[in-house]
Formats: C-alpha cells, structure tokens, sequence
C-alpha cells in the first residue's frame, strides 16, 4: 500500500537517529529524523490513496505507520534530553503520548482495527510506559518529585496490565520505574531507600536476564559507594 522505498528510508533513518542518539549529536539526529518523518508522511499518503474503508488491512497499515512516526519520534526526544534540550523533548514526549492516547481511543471504539494484537503491544503500549518513565526522570531532574511519582505509578499500571502478554520489554519497564523511584528517594534525601530501590531494580533486571541490568547497576554502586566513604 506504499513504497518500499520510503520505507527503507524510514528503517534506515529510525537506525541512523538511534547511532546519533548514542553519540549525542543533535543536529545530525535532527536530519535523519526529519527524513525519515518525510518518508512516512508519504507513505501514509500512499495509503490514503488507496484506502479502502471496507478492508481492515487499510486501518491496521495506516496504525502501524503511525506507530513508526512516534517511535522515530522517541528517539530523536531522548537525544534531546541528553543533550540537555528538555523542554523541547519534553514537547515531543507529551505529543507522542497523544498519539498513544488517540491510538487507544481508536482501539476502544473498533478492535476491530487491529490486526494482529502483538503491533498493539510492541509499538503502542511500551511505547506509553517507555515515555512514562522519561518524563518522570525530568520531573526529578527539575526536583518536581510528586508529578515525577504521579507518573510512575501510572506507568506501573500500563506495565501490569501488558505484563503476560509483553514479559521482556515489561520487564525492562519495571526495572525502569524500580529505578526512578529510587532517584526519587535520593532526591528527598532518604538514601536508605533509594540504595533499596536502586538494588530491586538491578536484582530484578538481572534475575530476568535483562540487558538493562548493566545501566542499572551503576546507580546502585554510585550510592553504595557514597555511603560507604561517609
């Protein structure tokens, strides 16, 4: 229903924007991530034009082109917050969560639409915890630890309700909100609790054999370390 091409410029810019990510460069991300927000606005053209509102496969390919727009999204937002660009990754974090929140309201209103379950649970509803959990890190970050907890347990719910149907990536998330929750408490000063949190997270991300574990033992080693010298 679309060009191969342009969809093996967005592949090809949704890896180069994860290479920039990783080296911190904003501007060559910014590149790729407009050609690849180029390449799927064509193709959703392309599926436009040959819409057929009597074939389900219609709904789901146009879905799931929406769902290559925000993970694209998603990286080029986290180079932004590593590159200390927050309240512009913040406006992206907050526009894809609209369209996980438009695509869930789609759902509700005709299943239907969904082909195969699994594009819903991999690109849809990760992707809601996965931004979830960023946005609470820049609320700790600018010291806003309410809002940042708020966040938290609603990603806890998102990631409970997906959790035996999507185990692995689920399991990355909770590790994720153990991990936040425990910058929280180093935030409010209570280390104790933090040094726990930092701890659940990297035992339950190792005892599950996730990759994750390797960045979440560092806080853990940080804070233990810390209170070892004092």
């Amino acid at each position: 229903m679309y060009s191969t091409v342009d969809d093996c410029i967005y592949q090809a810019s949704y890896v180069l924007a994860q290479i920039y990510k990783g080296k911190g460069n904003v501007e060559e991300g910014k590149r790729v991530f407009k050609d690849g927000i180029q390449a799927l606005k064509q193709m959703k053209k392309d599926i436009s034009e040959k819409f057929d509102g009597s074939n389900l496969v219609s709904y789901s390919v146009y879905e799931d082109v929406r769902a290559k727009e925000a993970l694209i999204s998603t990286v080029f937002a986290e180079t932004l917050y590593m590159a200390k660009n927050t309240e512009a990754a913040k406006v992206f974090f907050q526009s894809i969560l609209a369209s996980v929140k438009q695509h869930k309201a789609q759902v509700q209103l005709t299943p239907r639409v969904i082909m195969v379950k699994r594009t819903y649970v991999n690109e849809w509803e990760c992707l809601d915890t996965y931004v979830l959990i960023y946005l609470a890190r820049m609320h700790i970050d600018d010291g806003e630890l309410v809002a940042a907890a708020a966040l938290l347990d609603y990603a806890r719910d998102t990631v409970e309700y997906e959790l035996t149907a999507e185990p692995i990536r689920c399991i990355n998330c909770e590790a994720g909100i153990l991990s936040q929750r425990g910058r929280i408490a180093e935030a409010s000063g209570d280390n104790k609790t933090a040094l726990r949190r930092y701890r659940e997270a990297y035992e339950y991300a190792r005892i599950n054999f996730s990759d994750y574990q390797h960045e979440l033992v560092k806080d853990f080693k940080r804070l233990q370390n810390t209170l070892s010298a004092s």
